[in-house]
């Protein structure tokens, strides 16, 4: 998906192609009408990616029309407030006449188990065992560990490839890596610091993420805390990212040759 980020800059995708479905809220009206627009609007999509080669391979993509959910009947465990409000949803759906089956998933689920991007969703397995049943790959988990379980944000370096994210781990200084989403040429700096909320520096997608993230983990906080938010890394990766046990190292200790130099030399 890092790849097409570029390519999909300024390209904005048809929503009402048959008819506009949704009301002045932005809440879909017309199911039927909202359906033949998102199929249009992925067919449209596909077409893009077909003209993208990945190493220098055709790429074949289709828009595959699958109305089951995946996620039907399945519960997330949440806060009483949380289950009170998918009880009030599910009585207005009820009320509505609506029996499509939609999955409510609480935020503070997708807090503790989900990293939202523009272009992907990292789900992991959380610790608690009465959640999440034990990991299949107890490896790969603790090693994911070190950066709270999850793979770390695509990032390019300074020669224009994008690094492999086991090597980011591996070697280089999580705190020195550019944010999720920042390779993005979709989001300038202006963009992309309002969608950092500024007491933790978190990022998310869309203000409406982020003003969820708020509610939930900072309740008392009111508005933006004084003083500079935290700047933003580089765009790219260079020598000075790598942890000090990677970055190179002199042949010899400079300050021991410049002892034994003649003053002629």
């Amino acid at each position: 998906m890092a790849t097409l980020s570029g390519k999909l800059a300024g390209i904005t995708l048809p929503i009402d192609h048959f008819g506009l479905h949704l009301n002045t809220q932005g809440k879909v009206i017309v199911p039927e009408l909202a359906l033949r627009n998102f199929r249009y609007a992925g067919e449209t999509l596909c077409d893009i990616w077909r003209r993208d080669l990945i190493f220098g391979k055709k790429v074949d993509a289709q828009y595959v029309e699958e109305l089951s959910n995946p996620f039907e009947n399945l519960e997330f465990e949440g806060t009483d407030k949380e289950k009170a409000e998918e009880q009030k949803q599910q009585k207005r759906k009820q009320e509505k006449g609506d029996d499509s089956p939609e999955c409510f998933v609480p935020w503070s689920w997708i807090e503790n188990h989900c990293n939202l991007c523009q272009y992907s969703l990292d789900i992991k397995h959380c610790t608690n065992t009465s959640c999440c049943g034990p990991p299949r790959a107890k490896e790969a988990m603790d090693f994911l560990f070190l950066n709270n379980g999850f793979l770390p944000p695509v990032t390019k370096a300074k020669d224009g490839h994008f690094t492999n994210a086991i090597h980011l781990l591996e070697y280089f200084d999580l705190m020195k890596i550019p944010g999720y989403d920042f390779h993005c040429p979709s989001l300038d700096q202006t963009a992309y610091s309002r969608l950092c909320y500024s007491a933790c520096n978190k990022y998310f997608p869309t203000l409406t993420y982020l003003m969820n993230h708020k509610k939930t983990l900072h309740p008392v906080s009111r508005g933006r805390p004084k003083g500079k938010s935290r700047e933003q890394n580089s765009r790219v990766l260079d020598d000075f990212s790598l942890l000090p046990s990677q970055q190179k190292q002199p042949l010899f200790d400079e300050t021991y040759l410049r002892d034994c130099m003649s003053d002629k030399e």
